[in-house]
């Protein structure tokens, strides 16, 4: 085989490794998006679409422009009242989170309607300041 032979029979491995890629891609970005109710007051991270085969990378995350949104008033992140209630736990009130979580309707935190983030974050609070039970 001459040397072009070869170097045209490694072109086409690599161009099918790229179509390869871009279908794998394609599907895993069909994936992501797959249940995913997306409006523009919406929080966290949206799943990126896959760059058409061959088309330019998009610009990196930090580089979009894309509106802010505040959180509304009231709103605690989960990691917040995940960390509050990581410390009680590790102060021996488990059991106590455990029937706070319950007491909201749910047998874990992530379970937990955001709504109510911000009264069990505040009545883990009170667990701190009351101590153990």
């Amino acid at each position: 085989m001459n040397r072009t032979s070869q170097f045209n029979t490694a072109i086409n491995a690599l161009n099918q490794i790229s179509q390869a890629a871009h279908e794998l891609a394609q599907l895993m970005s069909d994936l992501a998006w797959e249940g995913v109710e997306d409006h523009a007051g919406m929080s966290g991270t949206r799943p990126e679409v896959a760059a058409a085969n061959g088309a330019a990378p998009k610009p990196a995350p930090e580089q979009q422009t894309a509106p802010v949104v505040e959180d509304p008033p009231g709103y605690v992140p989960i990691e917040e009242v995940r960390a509050v209630l990581a410390e009680l736990s590790r102060a021996g009130l488990t059991a106590q989170i455990k029937g706070l979580i319950e007491s909201f309707g749910a047998s874990r935190l992530s379970e937990v309607a955001e709504h109510d983030l911000g009264a069990l974050l505040e009545a883990a609070r009170g667990l701190k300041s009351d101590g153990p039970k």
